[in-house]
């Protein structure tokens, strides 16, 4: 591929380059950050390795709610998030396959992994199943058998709005008040202390506001957990919530359910696929219509996980093996083949990879690899292998 193409490389915790930089090559924070500088990294093949995109503000008049999210998120002070969504899906990392260069060319989006992002929702969903669900395999092997009276169950606690804003501070103490809840309520139920529960934080429809008239406007901070553990109290979990809640936010909320799930004691596997699905369906659920209100969402949660592991689900490392990506179509014809795709290999290990516009990369003959595997999977392959 030419070099002149646009081209941007995803460091992040880089600043702006200066002219004389540019000139030679060279950031200062460069060498500091990675122990490296530009002009001697080498182009490498690692397409595993993806560094967030730095801000670009070039054509966001043109992105819609998207650009105007990126604007509310740049005038906050957030200038990388602001960057990042806005060039979510905007870039690519090309790659060649090793059998067919000149053939077989792909690129990969690159994502800008944020919460509430849309481009991002499903991958994300996909990505935390598939590491949640080893952390409940894992925690099943580990017990063997299930204790007695334990219980697979859907709970969600729910806080009273009084239709302020949510901050990072309200959304890190509404975290800790359910963890010592949760505990409290594991102590109080009869059986042992070991339990697991996986949360998410999620908040309210906007549309809710718009339809119905709620002094809320929407903007309930609540949660939903998979617990797994002894059969809780509903009553006197309920009366700790909100005691709890009316100790940290100067008001008792009574927002408790839980559901427990009957066929977990026959088919325990199937009952956690199917839970934990359903669970992190909220990552895709959209949140807001407005760009005011998704850039509210995004500050707040800024610096705060959405999903949660309490108890035994917590601090368990699930090590995911790197493997090449294959090309679809040599693989359809059953010849061994690996994509390579453009980066900068550093000496400490790490990859930069190597970024262009989709638009660009598709006038040269490049091919989403996403939408090849689909067509070809489906079988509705219009391109010759």
């Amino acid at each position: 591929m030419d070099t002149d193409e646009p081209v941007a490389y995803a460091l992040e915790s880089l600043p702006n380059e200066t002219p004389v930089d540019r000139a030679y090559g060279f950031h200062p924070g460069f060498e500091r950050t990675f122990g490296s500088n530009w002009a001697e990294s080498e182009v490498v093949a690692d397409p595993e390795e993806v560094a967030p995109l730095a801000a670009a503000q070039e054509g966001w008049d043109n992105l819609g709610l998207r650009g105007q999210v990126a604007k509310l998120l740049l005038e906050r002070g957030h200038e990388k998030q602001a960057g990042r969504f806005a060039n979510c899906q905007r870039f690519g990392r090309p790659g060649v396959c090793s059998r067919c260069p000149d053939e077989h060319k792909y690129y990969q989006r690159h994502s800008c992994g944020m919460r509430f992002c849309d481009n991002c929702a499903l991958e994300e969903r996909r990505r935390l199943f598939t590491k949640y669900l080893a952390v409940f395999l894992s925690v099943l092997t580990q017990l063997k058998i299930i204790p007695e009276r334990w219980v697979l169950a859907r709970i969600t606690f729910t806080l009273r709005s009084d239709g302020s804003a949510i901050t990072p501070e309200k959304v890190k103490l509404f975290n800790s008040v359910v963890r010592s809840v949760m505990k409290a309520a594991v102590q109080i139920s009869g059986g042992d202390d070991r339990f697991g529960m996986l949360f998410m934080d999620e908040v309210g429809s906007e549309l809710n506001g718009f339809l119905f008239e709620r002094m809320g406007n929407g903007l309930n901070l609540h949660c939903h957990g998979l617990y797994l553990g002894p059969r809780l109290d509903w009553e006197k979990t309920r009366a700790l919530w909100a005691a709890a809640t009316a100790r940290a936010f100067g008001a008792s909320s009574y927002g408790f359910l839980v559901n427990g799930i009957r066929w977990f004691a026959n088919d325990p596997l199937r009952a956690v696929r199917i839970a934990l699905s359903q669970l992190l369906k909220y990552v895709s659920k959209p949140p807001a219509v407005s760009p005011e209100r998704l850039a509210d969402l995004i500050c707040a949660f800024h610096g705060t996980r959405r999903v949660h592991a309490l108890g035994m689900f917590y601090g368990i490392r699930v090590e995911r093996e790197k493997a090449d990506a294959c090309c679809p179509r040599c693989q359809k014809l059953g010849i061994p083949s690996t994509i390579s795709f453009e980066g900068r290999y550093l000496p400490n290990g790490r990859c930069i990879p190597r970024l262009v516009l989709v638009r660009e990369l598709e006038t040269t003959g490049y091919r989403d690899l996403q939408e090849v595997r689909r067509e070809l999977f489906f079988g509705q392959d219009h391109a010759s292998p």
